[in-house]
């Protein structure tokens, strides 16, 4: 294990490098999602330790993984991370490191669940310039705005954002081809 170790950055490199060959060195879109991997193994080391098990085995120690694939599905890149790290602490982490191993995310739009969905999160990637997309908790949003969510008249390229995002907004429509932004500032308040 610690000669296999010593060449994970390589084989990273590698399996990235395979990975944007296959796409023509392009890719606009990462999908960022992050799992916990537990051990039969009640020890804990300087990786394996206990933190909140989605498995229900708090009992074992275990690992968080961050991953990021292309929308068609391949890896580009991957970030280990003790066993009690919270996940929304693992997205700038990851990125820094992609960025670091040579990952141009400059112009990448990252897509990730709502774990992801939290203010200094959001503020990081738009002082970043990175262009994304999380899911939020329906029920979290106020009355109005929940409701201009379901309201069926709008088509799915349509999307409800607050103006305070206009800017990014206008990035994703032009890269996805969106129609129209709904300006849901009013119903934030």
């Amino acid at each position: 294990m610690d000669k296999l170790d010593k060449v994970i950055p390589s084989l990273q490199t590698l399996i990235r490098s395979a990975s944007l060959r296959l796409l023509d060195n392009k890719v606009s879109l990462l999908l960022f999602d992050v799992t916990t991997l537990y051990f039969e193994s009640e020890t804990p080391d300087e990786l394996r330790t206990h933190g909140f098990s989605k498995d229900q085995k708090a009992h074992l120690t275990q690992v968080v993984l961050a991953l990021a694939s292309s929308q068609e599905g391949l890896p580009m890149g991957y970030e280990l991370f003790k066993g009690n790290q919270a996940e929304t602490g693992t997205l700038l982490k990851s990125i820094d490191s992609w960025k670091a191993q040579g990952l141009s995310i400059d112009h990448i739009c990252f897509v990730a669940d709502r774990a992801m969905f939290n203010e200094p999160n959001l503020k990081a990637l738009e002082d970043r310039n990175i262009t994304y997309v999380v899911a939020a908790k329906l029920k979290t949003l106020s009355k109005d705005l929940k409701s201009q969510c379901l309201d069926k008249t709008y088509s799915p390229w349509e999307l409800i954002i607050p103006s305070a995002l206009s800017v990014l907004a206008t990035r994703i429509y032009r890269a996805f081809g969106l129609h129209r932004a709904v300006d849901a500032e009013p119903f934030l308040s």
